[in-house]
């Protein structure tokens, strides 16, 4: 293998892990976002079913006052049936007494509906709060890696540049030249292996005669379609 091939690979490896270490710039972040958003839905579902029950609460205690409002209401009226002299008064009080039993009779109805969610909103409210507690405990811990991850990538960015530059000084200028110039046309990877006498990447045949300089090693190959660096990664074996 020609000793500039040899290098390549290596600045091919590290411009890779370079290309992964800029994506990480990207998808880190979102992630850290949707770890604390996972969070902040959890509290969020905690406040609003606590608000839930408090209203439920408030309604059942004002549910409850408006019964004895109207249990007082009718034994009012039930009294005073003793006391009417007429069948006009008799008449008014006896539609009063039925609209009051019907009021009651409605208000115990919402009382017990009342009941319930406020029964249904507490068990939701204590499984809320434990998922909250669950994933801002587990959460936390991700959230420390993440960030400390994302703290850490400009420290592996540089180091991997100082790897490239340590290549690239190995490497034939015009060798270079070509390798950065099909790297940004057609991206990664730039050096491929031939397989069964065509190139690895655009799987254009190659002539037998080319083969037979890869195997040799004493130049540097491209292919003539799409200009990659050839090489043969198990001796004849690839070639064959």
């Amino acid at each position: 293998m020609h000793p500039d091939i040899e290098q390549l690979m290596k600045l091919q490896e590290v411009d890779e892990q370079l290309l992964e270490l800029e994506r990480s710039k990207e998808y880190l972040p979102e992630i850290i976002e949707n770890v604390k958003l996972e969070v902040e839905q959890a509290a969020r579902l905690v406040t609003t079913t606590k608000t839930r029950l408090d209203e439920a609460r408030l309604k059942q205690r004002q549910l409850e006052l408006d019964l004895q409002e109207a249990q007082a209401d009718l034994g009012r009226y039930e009294k005073q049936m003793a006391s009417i002299k007429t069948n006009k008064e008799y008449d008014a009080l006896t539609t009063e007494i039925e609209t009051t039993k019907e009021r009651i009779g409605f208000i115990e109805d919402e009382i017990i509906l009342t009941l319930n969610e406020i029964d249904e909103l507490t068990t939701a409210l204590a499984e809320a709060g434990k998922r909250h507690e669950l994933l801002a405990r587990s959460n936390h811990d991700q959230l420390h890696n993440l960030e400390r991850e994302m703290g850490a990538v400009e420290d592996k960015v540089s180091v991997k540049m100082d790897e490239r530059k340590n290549i690239t000084v190995r490497v034939t200028k015009s060798t270079l030249a070509v390798y950065e110039r099909v790297r940004r046309g057609r991206g990664s990877p730039v050096v491929v292996p031939v397989k069964k006498n065509a190139c690895g990447a655009c799987f254009k045949s190659q002539p037998p005669q080319r083969i037979q300089e890869l195997r040799k090693g004493l130049t540097v190959i491209t292919c003539d379609n799409c200009g990659r660096f050839l090489t043969l990664l198990n001796g004849d074996q690839e070639g064959n």
